[in-house]
């Protein structure tokens, strides 16, 4: 495929064309769509998957990252109950969270922790 080719595939997947359109339409393989468009989401990620989260702000960067709780966690490098539980509030972050927090979203501490 030509470089041309491959953003008219990336376009027309992020339209919501199949792979099976994509590869129809060049000519290629389904899997060789798949590895040069990026990953679609069948179900739309809802804010109300956010809503227990204390911290607005981390809470408003999740979702316009697209991350979920379990992803954010594995950008971490922790684990996601640990995560889970501090957004939640059930648990105080430690510092360790708290910076490794802070250098994912690139927030100042006082931006990301503010409660609301």
């Amino acid at each position: 495929m030509t470089v041309e080719q491959k953003v008219e595939a990336y376009r027309m997947r992020l339209e919501g064309a199949t792979l099976r359109e994509c590869a129809e339409k060049f000519g290629v393989s389904r899997e060789c769509i798949r590895q040069i468009t990026p990953p679609v989401e069948t179900h739309p990620r809802r804010r109300s998957n956010y809503d227990g989260c204390i911290y607005p702000n981390i809470k408003e960067w999740l979702y316009q990252n697209r991350y979920s709780y379990c992803s954010f966690s594995k950008l971490l490098a922790c684990a996601p109950m640990s995560v889970y539980n501090a957004l939640m509030g059930k648990v105080s972050p430690n510092k360790k969270l708290i910076d490794k927090i802070l250098d994912a979203t690139g927030m100042s501490y006082e931006e990301a922790f503010k409660t609301e």
